[in-house]
């Protein structure tokens, strides 16, 4: 009789337990949507800007796509939160502050960023304002990025000088 109460225990908490495991997975599953799970996927770690990227910018003709004869080097950053700063040396360009933007996710592995940057005459004098806008693409390993920009160049006025675009490749920073 003991061993009969005790399988039958033993089969009740067995039961007990497995329903208390499963049914909360089974019960929750059944109200995830479908976005639900796409923000899941998208909120795979690494799949970010945030942190320090290397570019590699090769300007071009907006109307051929032609490329220029030159590239330059430049040095972004992408801060948690949405702001940004970007550093570069173009050879063709006049002098220079950093740069300071935005950035923000547009779809899966895509974004956008915008920032503004001054120029001046060797000798100092304020030439103008640079806004740069690029739309961004992350490789599926999360590690290197491609763009393609849009440049706006401003007379010390604000009138409208110049428009040009670009394209880039970029790989994170990392130890």
């Amino acid at each position: 009789m003991n061993s009969i109460i005790s399988k039958r225990t033993f089969v009740i908490v067995l039961a007990v337990i497995i329903s208390l495991v499963i049914g909360p997975l089974l019960v929750s599953g059944q109200y995830m949507s479908s976005s639900q799970f796409s923000e899941i996927r998208r909120e795979v770690p690494g799949n970010s800007l945030e942190g320090v990227w290397q570019s590699v910018v090769t300007p071009r003709d907006c109307h051929t796509g032609a490329p220029a004869p030159f590239s330059f080097k430049a040095l972004t950053t992408f801060m948690q939160g949405g702001t940004m700063s970007e550093n570069a040396l173009d050879p063709s360009g006049p002098n220079r502050t950093g740069g300071h933007g935005i950035w923000k996710r547009t779809s899966e592995r895509r974004y956008t960023a915008a920032w503004l940057f001054y120029t001046f005459a060797p000798g100092g004098a304020f030439t103008g304002t640079v806004k740069v806008s690029v739309n961004k693409t992350l490789s599926a390993d999360f590690n290197s990025l491609t763009g393609d920009g849009t440049v706006e160049v401003y007379d010390a006025n604000g009138n409208l000088a110049f428009t040009g675009c670009s394209d880039e490749t970029a790989t994170r920073f990392t130890f």
